[in-house]
């Protein structure tokens, strides 16, 4: 998923997560930064992590 720096720094401030099997993310906040195989609100998979170890694994693009 490409992501805008800004849209980046905003998630990790909201806290937020990313689904690789929606790949989207998420609303919901309190998601820790190196956050593993959580349950996704949205798919209900086990695919959910948090938006700084998404980038570090490659999952997330920062672009312009």
């Amino acid at each position: 998923m490409k992501l805008t720096e800004e849209q980046y720094l905003e998630s990790c401030n909201d806290n937020a997560g990313y689904c690789r099997l929606c790949d989207d993310i998420t609303e919901c906040s309190g998601i820790e930064p190196d956050a593993e195989a959580y349950t996704c609100p949205v798919c209900d998979a086990s695919e959910l992590m948090g938006v700084e170890l998404a980038l570090l694994m490659g999952w997330l693009d920062l672009g312009t």
